[in-house]
């Protein structure tokens, strides 16, 4: 079945792979349109659903938030700890539809705080949703550093943005290109900091069930800034 779909994020996963969510468009008039319930795409064929960057991309460039899409789905997959996921057809490439101005976003139903709560670690399948719009009622703080790691005794490099309660990480590519939050441009004894202000969007959502404690993880899968 088609679907067509208000692109809203295109994170970054491990091993170079892609997560896509957005809200559905349930008319035919991209003009005036009607939206429904998140989406998140995946292929079953892939660890965790996650997307092969080839299939994220239509006529060899990366979708992107905001641009609307049609794809080609086989069925819901009925994942209580991720009720949005819709498994892809892979013999269906991705059709590119049309596109919004940032505005577009003034018209979707957005919340002024997070609906799960405080806790850092979520038990899965506590909320029926996995993925939130939220319109941010002040600044906060992304953060870029090294850090070790010393369960792999490595060095890592993290994006994390600090809330009132909880930091999480940040895994919005865009975002990381216009300011330069890469391990080549920070030194391992540097921490760059970037204020989103308030008034901004930033889509949070909910990772696979992870971890020896089996707990969902908040990361920010994509960041509107406001001017």
């Amino acid at each position: 079945m088609n679907k067509t779909i208000l692109v809203l994020a295109n994170s970054i996963k491990g091993g170079g792979g892609r997560c896509v969510a957005g809200i559905e468009i349930v008319n035919k008039d991209l003009k005036n349109p009607v939206f429904g319930k998140w989406i998140r795409p995946i292929d079953k064929t892939q660890r965790e659903g996650t997307l092969k960057e080839t299939t994220t991309c239509i006529s060899h460039a990366q979708v992107s938030p905001l641009d609307v899409i049609e794809v080609d789905f086989s069925e819901n997959a009925q994942d209580i700890t991720h009720p949005e996921d819709w498994i892809i057809n892979n013999s269906t490439e991705w059709r590119h539809l049309g596109r919004y101005e940032s505005t577009i976003l003034n018209k979707l139903s957005a919340g002024n705080w997070d609906r799960w709560g405080d806790q850092k670690g979520i038990t899965p399948g506590q909320y029926p949703i996995t993925l939130q719009l939220i319109k941010l009622q002040k600044d906060i703080k992304v953060s870029a550093y090294h850090s070790h790691n010393p369960w792999k005794d490595k060095m890592e490099f993290k994006r994390r943005a600090q809330f009132d309660c909880y930091d999480c990480g940040v895994t919005d590519p865009q975002f990381s290109h216009k300011h330069w939050l890469y391990s080549t441009r920070i030194s391992q004894n540097e921490v760059k900091h970037v204020i989103v202000k308030e008034g901004s969007y930033v889509v949070l959502s909910l990772t696979p069930p992870i971890g020896n404690k089996n707990l969902q993880y908040r990361v920010i899968a994509a960041i509107f800034e406001a001017p």
